[in-house]
């Protein structure tokens, strides 16, 4: 039977004794922070562990492997809704769902259109080689290529505690994921790219100089009033993109640093970020501080977060703002030969690490601004930045 813990500070838990990912067969405590929660969401909690728990137990109870009788998109189903259990339970992220679910349906559907819908113990290692070939050749980076194998493995993985699989045919001595490699200086803007993108977003927030000449071409980007202000905070902050879309006007009782889930809320004088495991904080700046009273007069006292879709009353969708990314790179002139976005919306963070060492910050004072958790981080993918500014110096003596 399961019970609830609530510790001093008020967190409550959810915790019982389950054959759950159990490695000798005998059952295990398992513990699942709820938050500070009510008596009627502790119990709705309860209830939804309990029913998810009492279901593996009850499979664990039976004797050993069975022969599968499902078809790999049968087990994908399977396993799509498992995640999506996982992510209502905050066991995992929301980015995290989204990948795995995302990378499968890409394996999936690859699979079935060259094997057909087999059952789910006739796929070989060779199969997820030949998979692994076809990423390859498809001129895809290294590292989506090493997020499509992750997640195909970590599947497999699944099937093996499930009992689905007997044998794991993701053999990591066969199957090798290639490394990452960090972004390259071009994919950085740098000097006049960053000039013509910082000057265009102040302009057409303080000026309204960037609009004054309005062609139909520029139509979308003065509908789109959002986007314009969420570049603008990428620019002065440092901030990745999801951060400032998530961006709420205050803390609420979900944003929790013991929770998986990300999280970005405005105090007084921070903006407070919970991103990749790691609670951290921005200072905000008087021109921050300017653009957020401009967007809180606009805001509907419903609001919760910042850049608030009217249509689903959620932040803007992620494919909604690279689609406008792209097209103010290519409205700017920002583009590669073939015509295609010279720049990412993550190459602003780049862009603003590249401005401030060459306006003499140090990498230190960059590392506390990117919120990593070591020095190491920031110059693992920034050192190269520096190295260039230290022979742009020596050139001068």
């Amino acid at each position: 039977m399961s019970s609830i813990y609530k510790d001093k500070k008020g967190y409550t838990y959810y915790q019982r004794w389950t054959y759950y990912k159990s490695p000798t067969g005998k059952k295990v405590k398992i513990q699942h922070l709820l938050g500070k929660v009510n008596k009627s969401q502790i119990d709705q909690y309860q209830k939804q562990y309990d029913t998810y728990y009492d279901k593996i137990d009850l499979k664990f109870k039976k004797s050993g492997y069975v022969q599968p009788k499902l078809s790999l998109t049968e087990v994908v189903k399977k396993y799509n809704k498992h995640n999506k259990t996982r992510l209502s339970n905050q066991d995992i992220t929301s980015t995290t769902c989204r990948f795995n679910i995302e990378n499968m349906k890409i394996f999936t559907n690859w699979y079935c259109d060259e094997y057909g819908d087999k059952l789910i113990d006739k796929i070989k290692t060779s199969d997820i080689q030949e998979f692994k070939r076809f990423r390859t050749n498809r001129n895809l980076s290294p590292n989506t290529i090493s997020i499509n194998l992750r997640s195909v493995r970590k599947f497999f993985i699944w099937c093996i505690d499930e009992k689905i699989l007997k044998v794991n045919p993701y053999d990591n001595k066969k199957i090798t994921i290639p490394k990452y490699i960090p972004r390259k200086d071009e994919e950085i803007p740098l000097d006049r790219d960053w000039k013509i993108l910082k000057n265009f977003i102040d302009d057409s927030i303080f000026t309204d100089k960037g609009l004054t000449n309005t062609r139909r071409s520029w139509d979308w980007f003065n509908r789109n009033e959002w986007f314009k202000y969420i570049i603008y905070l990428m620019l002065k902050t440092g901030c990745r993109g999801g951060e400032i879309r998530n961006l709420k006007w205050e803390k609420d009782e979900t944003d929790l640093p013991e929770l998986k889930e990300s999280f970005s809320y405005i105090t007084n004088k921070k903006i407070m970020i919970k991103s990749k495991g790691k609670l951290g904080s921005v200072n905000i700046s008087p021109d921050v501080k300017k653009v957020l009273d401009i967007l809180f007069r606009q805001k509907n006292k419903t609001d919760v977060y910042v850049f608030q879709s009217p249509i689903t009353n959620r932040p803007y969708d992620k494919s909604v703002f690279n689609k406008c990314f792209r097209k103010l790179m290519i409205g700017l002139g920002l583009k590669t030969k073939d015509g295609k976005p010279k720049y990412k919306p993550h190459s602003i963070r780049h862009g603003v690490v590249s401005h401030l060492l060459q306006n003499g910050h140090s990498i230190y004072s960059i590392q506390k601004l990117l919120r990593h958790s070591s020095i190491r981080t920031t110059m693992d993918i920034y050192g190269h930045l520096q190295d260039s500014e230290l022979d742009k110096i020596m050139g001068d003596l």
